[in-house]
């Protein structure tokens, strides 16, 4: 699983290289959108709930850990 868009709203995000996403412990580089926006794409992970937090500099993280959830996707086609 994984490799799904994350829209993340906030307050005081900056537009900087240093500025990330955290999926428990695996951190992914995070896209400024606006000072309220930043979106992310979840990395590989098992099926699970995991905590999502974000940082401005790659060391100051939120501690917030929203909850995350990964699924496995179905692979059943239904006829229409």
């Amino acid at each position: 699983m994984g490799g799904t868009l994350i829209d993340i709203v906030g307050t005081n995000f900056v537009n900087t290289t240093l500025l990330r996403c955290k999926f428990n412990s695996t951190d992914v580089q995070a896209t400024w959108s606006s000072s309220t926006h930043v979106r992310c794409i979840s990395p590989a992970h098992a099926v699970g709930v995991v905590g999502v937090d974000v940082t401005n500099n790659n060391q100051d993280y939120t501690t917030d850990a929203v909850k995350f959830e990964y699924f496995r996707m179905s692979t059943n086609s239904f006829p229409c």
